[in-house]
């Protein structure tokens, strides 16, 4: 405005305001990375010279975070929200390829990460190596996520080898499969206890009963088809006893493991590994060259050779093999 001063009585008067800037512009909110703001703009206004109350303040509030909870890592590297390119009031999409700074969320062989039930999405498709996409930002923009890693189901194999021969011999029909294991879990051993006792109750005498020991389920994924990734060899081999005296049928061949294999109900009796073989020598006389013989000129002599073998007995085939009298 401008005023008019009276030099002799000292009087001013003014004229009115004017203005040629009393709009104040719409000023929108900057992005402040990590954060979002409570407002995305100050309105522009028009103000005139009495105008009060026009300072505005725009609250900036922290984004949150996804916290991977990495397994054997303590303390997890939290992955904060990214911004909205376009709006600074929200975080951005994960999902939105326009969205700048989205993070990978880690892969951890063995292991999915989910939120609740529902796992993660690959980066790239049919192969989690790449990392995954991020969860949705919570309604609370400033409220961490945490992303829990279930261990991936696992499996193993128990193939039992016959070792009799000197070559390993598979036998399909003992295989134990053990289907209910999870990445780095221990390898539960009572299905293999339980087949070595049958093993040994059929008289194989097995060579490494503490094969499982141990011994914990991979983070490999196994093939849909196959045997998984972890082959475990239960190496047995054919008890043979060498039999030298004669067996009561069905008695225990081990005494101390009455429920192990029996005595064959043939092939080892008293007949079978002892033999007798007998010289009979009469002596008789004539009196005449064509007379009859007369029994008893001396003393019957009977001699008598005595034979033993021993024999080896298979408890698990049941086969006798005989040594030479």
């Amino acid at each position: 405005r401008s005023a008019t001063y009276n030099a002799v009585t000292g009087t001013i008067t003014y004229g009115n305001w004017e203005s040629a800037d009393k709009e104040l512009a719409k000023v929108d909110t900057p992005t402040l990375t990590g954060y979002v703001a409570d407002k995305a703009s100050v309105e522009k206004v028009e103000t005139n010279a009495d105008s009060t109350g026009l300072d505005q303040k725009v609250v900036y509030t922290k984004l949150g975070s996804w916290v991977p909870k990495v397994p054997g890592v303590e303390t997890p590297t939290p992955l904060p929200y990214p911004n909205n390119p376009t709006d600074p009031t929200k975080p951005g999409d994960p999902t939105d390829p326009n969205t700048p700074n989205v993070p990978v969320i880690p892969y951890v062989p063995g292991y999915t990460p989910k939120i609740g039930e529902t796992p993660l999405q690959p980066k790239v498709p049919n192969d989690p190596t790449q990392g995954y996409i991020p969860p949705a930002v919570p309604t609370e923009p400033g409220k961490d996520t945490p992303i829990e890693y279930v261990a991936d189901p696992q499996k193993a194999v128990v193939k039992v080898f016959n070792t009799t021969t000197g070559t390993e011999v598979e036998i399909p029909a003992e295989k134990v499969s053990i289907d209910n294991g999870t990445t780095d879990s221990a390898i539960p051993t009572d299905s293999v206890t339980a087949k070595i006792a049958d093993l040994e109750k059929r008289g194989y005498i097995v060579e490494n009963k503490d094969l499982l020991k141990d011994q914990k389920f991979d983070n490999e994924k196994d093939p849909t088809d196959g045997d998984p990734t972890q082959v475990f060899k239960l190496l047995v081999k054919e008890r043979t006893v060498e039999v030298t005296e004669p067996k009561n049928p069905n008695d225990p061949v081990d005494p101390d493991k009455p429920e192990g294999p029996k005595w064959p109900t043939t092939g080892l009796a008293k007949s079978d590994l002892e033999k007798e073989v007998t010289r009979t020598i009469t002596y008789v006389k004539k009196e005449t060259a064509d007379g009859p013989e007369i029994a008893d000129a001396k003393p019957t002599v009977t001699q008598t050779a005595h034979f033993k073998r021993s024999a080896t007995y298979n408890a698990v085939t049941g086969t006798i093999t005989y040594g030479n009298w």
